[in-house]
């Protein structure tokens, strides 16, 4: 009887694990997560004002890491989606970006590990002008700067 409990409690973690793992909205736990932490060394930050200034004059194009259903609520102007998990499972999806041009990566909050990480990955992939929103979505949200649907 103790060894069949056993089991199912073994097989249902398990399954639990493997769900988590592959599911798009599971939990990030350090242990199932890749370790980036030596690509945040060198990243550039850029505050609200010079970012609105780049993307509204066309000069750099917002990245938006965020899932793709916060990012189709709002974002940054012109702002294209690529949202971590994406990445994470099909870090090819950065050959569609021009790497002569200036990207500035951001999440929701101010101190967002995905940003600073995926900038981190491009400028180790060639791309030298990328920079993280320092106050990300809800410093450009709470100083009123324009969104778009």
């Amino acid at each position: 009887m103790i060894f069949r409990v056993l089991i199912l409690l073994i097989a249902t973690l398990m399954g639990g694990l493997i769900i988590n793992q592959f599911h798009p909205n599971g939990i990030r736990w350090a242990l199932l997560s890749p370790d980036f932490s030596h690509t945040t060394n060198s990243v550039e930050f850029i505050n609200l004002p010079d970012a609105f200034s780049l993307i509204i004059d066309g000069q750099a194009i917002a990245i938006d890491v965020r899932e793709t259903d916060a990012f189709e609520i709002d974002h940054l102007p012109g702002a294209i989606s690529m949202p971590w998990q994406q990445f994470i499972r099909s870090p090819e999806i950065i050959s569609q970006l021009d790497n002569e041009m200036t990207y500035i990566i951001y999440c929701f909050d101010p101190d967002c590990y995905e940003a600073k990480t995926f900038a981190g990955l491009l400028q180790k992939n060639g791309f030298r002008k990328t920079k993280v929103l320092y106050d990300g979505f809800s410093g450009w949200l709470e100083m009123g700067l324009p969104i778009e649907p």
